[in-house]
């Protein structure tokens, strides 16, 4: 009798502790299933980051690009605009820099070189040249 009653023991000890080892095996399943899917979710989540990161960075870009396209066309203010009419012409370059041109064409025809050295350049002016101004024609609106 005891000895059924251990036979009893053991083999419903074995039906619970596979019971329970389905129940554990089904959990497994169900958390790698459940860890599959919030990997995916984090991937969707870091690429649509990355997509926004890479949007702000972009809009950045344009920001800084429409500034600098401002700062070479128009001055910012009104005290810029005064400033640019109190600011000296800019000097055209002097005879030194037009000799080596001169320097330049006759030193291209070698019937030149062979009749013997030019004569010098004088200088027409020491003043520097002032290009003539223009008038832009006011446009209907």
């Amino acid at each position: 009798m005891a000895n059924s009653k251990r036979t009893d023991s053991v083999r419903l000890i074995e039906e619970k502790s596979t019971a329970v080892l389905s129940s554990i095996e089904k959990v497994k399943a169900d958390l790698e299933m459940f860890l599959s899917a919030l990997r995916l979710r984090e991937a969707a989540l870091r690429k649509k980051e990355e997509d926004e990161r890479q949007k702000e960075l972009l809009r950045e870009r344009q920001a800084l690009a429409g500034k600098q396209l401002k700062a070479w066309t128009m001055p910012d203010d009104e005290e810029d605009r005064d400033g640019e009419a109190d600011a000296p012409a800019p000097e055209v370059p002097s005879e030194a820099a037009a000799a080596p041109a001169v320097k330049a064409q006759s030193s291209e025809s070698a019937s030149e070189q062979e009749t013997g050295p030019a004569e010098p350049v004088q200088p027409v002016s020491s003043e520097p040249v002032k290009a003539p101004e223009m008038k832009v024609p006011e446009q209907p609106a």
